[in-house]
């Protein structure tokens, strides 16, 4: 397992926006984000891969408001190419949101995944509880 992480405050995924005419575009705040993610990414030797991975994600926000899925959906976009060749590649993601925190960044942890072996229910409950703690306490495999 491989853990990163990404300083300053996690920025959700912003809707796609038209204009008048019809184009359609990436938000300023969306794109600047995710190149500062591909930056780091890049800046700490990530290197993509075609296997099937799982992700565990640690968002310290301070914002109150910030949402969840849209958090996770930016920084698995900003992924694509740098960690794998797409997010299709994602068969397994645990994420956790802290809010009010006075430090804000995001940790985001990748390894590897058999999807030949199907495990069983406990297994996949005592896997996500590892998977947090790995997270949480920063530590990289």
């Amino acid at each position: 397992m491989t853990v990163y992480t990404f300083p300053g405050e996690p920025v959700p995924k912003g809707r796609p926006r038209s204009t008048r005419s019809g184009h359609t575009y990436t938000p300023v705040r969306t794109k600047r984000a995710e190149d500062a993610i591909r930056w780091e990414l890049k800046a700490q030797g990530a290197k993509p891969t075609s296997e099937p991975v799982q992700v565990a994600l640690y968002f310290h926000c301070k914002s109150q408001t910030a949402d969840l899925d849209n958090l996770i959906k930016l920084v698995l976009d900003a992924a694509n190419g740098y960690l794998y060749d797409d997010d299709r590649q994602v068969y397994r993601i645990v994420a956790e949101i802290e809010r009010g925190a006075s430090e804000p960044e995001t940790r985001l942890a990748v390894s590897s995944i058999n999807t030949r072996y199907k495990r069983t229910r406990h297994e996949h409950l005592r896997r996500i509880t590892e998977l947090g703690q790995e997270i949480e306490s920063g530590a990289a495999a």
